[in-house]
């Protein structure tokens, strides 16, 4: 008699830095879902895919990745985490793992989506530090920045803030929250949406940086919006101080998700 197959939501953290991101790519590139799908495949002793709650692009960290999978097989809950971590690796490790409802989708039921880019005002930057943030020369203008930042909130069309190499059929996204907060030599800045483009927050941070050097007006944040064109914004920055800090979904559904008030020596 067949088992039956059942769902399961997942949380990850990872380290993104020798990493080419979360999407199975080409062979010889070393992906999150690469080693996470051949890990649960041998630890479940059945093939087994899997669905992220949001990509993430090459080096970005990640807090509270979210995914699902299905499978015919039963494990206890330490049973399952501790089998599996002991072959994802250093790079990854699974944190929780909760049995959901048929219809649960990791990227369609979540709600919104929240991401941390951390910045260190200093030259050469650290040791400690240089895998996790953006060092930076000049010091940042965090009041100019707050105001720059208002006119992303609500929902927009954000063509001027994604790659050319982004597959979304839509520009528009509503942006929740954005917070800006200075911690000795660290600057944060935490944005919360229902979703994002390719490369958005990295684009929208180099937009927010090239008006703190050259001391433009932050209005002009609004007028790059409004245009509609890539060219106006900033550069692309570094993926390395990039963290996405999860999704949440509602309540009801009782999947764990992590704040911007979580506890990590990295914060």
């Amino acid at each position: 008699m067949t088992k039956e197959v059942e769902k399961y939501a997942l949380g990850l953290e990872y380290i993104g830095t020798d990493l080419k991101g979360w999407q199975r790519q080409k062979k010889g590139l070393t992906t999150v879902q690469d080693i996470v799908e051949k890990s649960l495949s041998k630890f479940l002793d059945q093939k087994i895919s899997t669905v992220c709650s949001g990509r993430t692009d090459s080096g970005v960290h990640a807090l509270n990745q979210t995914i699902h999978f299905e499978t015919s097989k039963s494990r206890t809950a330490h049973s399952f985490l501790k089998g599996l971590n002991s072959l994802m690796g250093p790079q990854i490790n699974a944190i929780w793992v909760k049995k959901v409802d048929k219809d649960f989708s990791a990227r369609f039921s979540a709600i919104k989506r929240r991401y941390r880019y951390v910045i260190e005002e200093r030259s050469n930057g650290s040791v400690f530090s240089s895998n996790y943030s953006l060092s930076v020369q000049k010091r940042i203008n965090v009041s100019k920045l707050k105001k720059a930042s208002k006119f992303l909130i609500g929902e927009n069309n954000f063509s001027s803030f994604r790659s050319a190499s982004c597959q979304s059929h839509s520009p528009f996204r509503n942006i929740e929250s954005i917070k800006i907060s200075r911690k000795g030599e660290f600057i944060f800045f935490d944005i919360t949406g229902n979703a994002f483009l390719h490369n958005m927050i990295r684009i929208i941070m180099g937009t927010l940086i090239m008006i703190s050097n050259d001391n433009l007006d932050p209005d002009i944040m609004k007028k790059i919006l409004v245009a509609k064109d890539r060219n106006l914004a900033g550069k692309t920055i570094t993926s390395k101080g990039l963290f996405y800090f999860g999704p949440e979904y509602p309540k009801e559904m009782k999947i764990p998700c992590i704040n911007f008030h979580h506890n990590s020596f990295i914060f």
